[in-house]
Parts: C-alpha cells; structure tokens; sequence
C-alpha cells in the first residue's frame, strides 16, 4: 500500500495519510449518517446514548484526520501505521523459508551477478533481502545492484516469481537495479529483449543452480 504511486506528493507522508484517510472517513460518513437517517428507538435516553456514541466516533476521526497534517506526524504516526499494513497482509509472499532467500543471495554473489567489496555492507544487505521477501513489501529505493542483462534478467525473474508468490516484473524492478548503461531498464525494455532472444540466457546454468534446493515454507 505504501508503494502505490502518489504523483506530486512527498511518498513517504503522504501514503500513510492516505492510508489513515481511508479508515477513518468512511467511519464519519457513517456516523454522520446514522445521527441523521437512523429511526428512533422510541427511548429518549437510548437515542441520546447512541447519537453521543457517533458523535462522539466522528470527532474521534475528525480529531485523528487533523492530526495527520501536523509536523509530527511523519515521526509520530508513519512507523504505526506501517506496522498496521504488516498485519493487514502483503504485497507478495514468499514461499521458501529464510534460509532459502539467503540461498539465494548468496549465490547471486558467488555467481558474480552481485559484488560487495566491504563485507559489512554485505552482510547488512543479506538481511535486508532475507526481510524484503519475507515481510512482503517493496523497499523506497531498489536495494540491490545485479549484473545482468536483460534476457538474463528476465530468465531470473522467471525463477523467482516462482518462489515469491504475487511478485510482477514491475515490483521486481522496485527492488533490483540493473545498471545497464547507468540507467534502470523497463519492463518494456526487459520484455523486449526477451521476445527478441533466439539463444538461452547466457550462464543459464549458474542461474539455475542458484534456484536448486530451495525449501518450501509449506515443506516443513
């Protein structure tokens, strides 16, 4: 949810904002609607009692609404909502378990198709791709710099959208650079090359292996 387009506006308040927005304003119509259509219960005090209880709702939103457009509310506010949509659901699932999403880096790095010159670095990034996969959600910025061509890159994509439930060529580009010529290629461009291919990617093997004896979550 966080990821979803947002032209001219700053992504990383605005989403949440939008996020809280579309909670809490279908709360109020709501409530603004039962105050005014909702029959009599032929009680006095039971209609004061209910009609307090939406108004009071409605400020409650009203109240929360504001709040988002205050200056705090990038630090306040984000990290809880993003830890609302992590028990919500996903945006793609992985079906192997962390020891296989290592795997899987790792080999990229033995293959080549990953570098890392400073081993901290590495090892940071290991889990960031461990935690990418397994949380279910794309990253601000594509985290991971592969070298690859375009035919390799989609026979790769092909692999792991087999092991990551729900993933699209779209979403894989949000979490992998592909430095061709310093700039981040297309789906159209990917898709493209692909259709135009007569061989087999290159190191087709190497790119199987890497995908060899992955377990299943479903498998333990």
């Amino acid at each position: 949810m966080f990821d979803k387009n947002v032209v001219g506006l700053r992504k990383k308040v605005e989403k949440p904002r939008l996020f809280f927005y579309s909670i809490f304003l279908p709360v109020m119509v709501l409530c603004i609607y039962i105050i005014l259509k909702a029959p009599s219960t032929g009680r006095f005090l039971n209609d004061i009692l209910l009609n307090s209880l939406f108004i009071t709702l409605y400020i409650i939103g009203l109240v929360f609404l504001d709040l988002t457009w205050k200056n705090d509310f990038e630090s306040r506010f984000i990290p809880f909502a993003r830890e609302i949509v992590a028990k919500r659901g996903y945006e793609f699932k992985s079906l192997i378990n962390d020891d296989s999403l290592g795997s899987i880096f790792d080999s990229l790095i033995r293959c080549g198709f990953l570098e890392y010159l400073d081993d901290a670095i590495r090892r940071n990034d290991r889990q960031k791709f461990i935690l990418v996969f397994k949380n279910g959600y794309y990253p601000e910025v594509p985290l991971f710099k592969m070298k690859m061509d375009n035919i390799q890159t989609h026979y790769f994509f092909d692999c792991l959208k087999e092991n990551i439930s729900g993933l699209d060529l779209r979403g894989y580009l949000k979490i992998f650079f592909h430095d061709r010529r310093n700039k981040q290629p297309t789906e159209e461009s990917i898709r493209a090359s692909k259709s135009k291919a007569t061989n087999e990617p290159k190191r087709k093997d190497e790119l199987d292996l890497i995908f060899n004896k992955l377990v299943k979550i479903s498998d333990k």
